[in-house]
């Protein structure tokens, strides 16, 4: 999980430093308010977006509540599915029935989980990657490396949302300068600039390319989520 987390802050730490150097070589010459207020903008997402994605890897699932958990000694016992309907009878536990055949026939009893040796709450799954049961589960993220649940589910769609918003931002803002750097290159290779200027805005397109290259990877990673 650690390591997914570092790869993610990572990403957005260097498209950060990227999509900055590019409106700074725009902001510097010119002063121009309007870029400023689109950086700060940027900047504003940005963060958005790094706060819900450590609010989406930090949060960890709650645990079964203990009037969940059987006995031990109920496992081990050779008709132990009907043992754990009488017991969860027995305790009144908020859970639905499902039948399942046993040597005695088939008997309604609540899902259980014979990893974790627990009763399952409604809509609890086992993850075999994280090695316990989930609360809520929704799915193994494994490129966040961990999984999506009820207390973090909200962060998780909050971190696509903002992560989207931030590369549709990028590439609406930095499309037109795109375009015009482009054209100028190709123009001042023909000789009308001098070498500074041609060195100058070659580097600047340089930048602009690879924001997009970094914005066509998140999306790409973000498409498996």
């Amino acid at each position: 999980m650690r390591c997914q987390l570092l790869l993610w802050i990572l990403s957005f730490l260097l498209w950060y430093i990227l999509f900055s150097a590019s409106f700074c070589a725009h902001i510097f010459p010119y002063d121009t308010v309007a870029l400023i207020i689109e950086l700060i903008f940027f900047q504003i997402i940005w963060m958005l977006a790094i706060c819900s994605l450590f609010s989406t890897t930090l949060i960890t699932p709650a645990e079964i509540p203990k009037h969940f958990v059987p006995p031990d000694d109920i496992f081990k016992k050779r008709n132990f599915v009907k043992e754990i309907a009488r017991w969860a009878t027995e305790k009144q536990l908020p859970v639905r029935y499902v039948t399942m055949s046993t040597e005695g026939g088939d008997i309604k009893c609540p899902p259980f989980c014979l990893y974790c040796k627990v009763i399952k709450p409604n809509r609890t799954h086992h993850c075999r990657r994280c090695n316990r049961c989930i609360i809520r589960m929704d799915h193994h993220c494994p490129i966040i490396g961990h999984c999506i649940h009820m207390h973090n589910h909200k962060f998780f769609l909050l971190f696509l949302f903002w992560s989207v918003i931030l590369c549709v931002y990028a590439i609406c803002i930095t499309m037109p300068a795109l375009s015009q750097r482009t054209t100028t290159v190709i123009w001042s290779f023909t000789g009308k600039f001098n070498e500074k200027r041609k060195e100058r805005k070659t580097i600047i397109l340089i930048l602009l390319i690879t924001n997009y290259i970094i914005i066509a990877k998140i999306f790409f990673i973000m498409s498996m989520l």
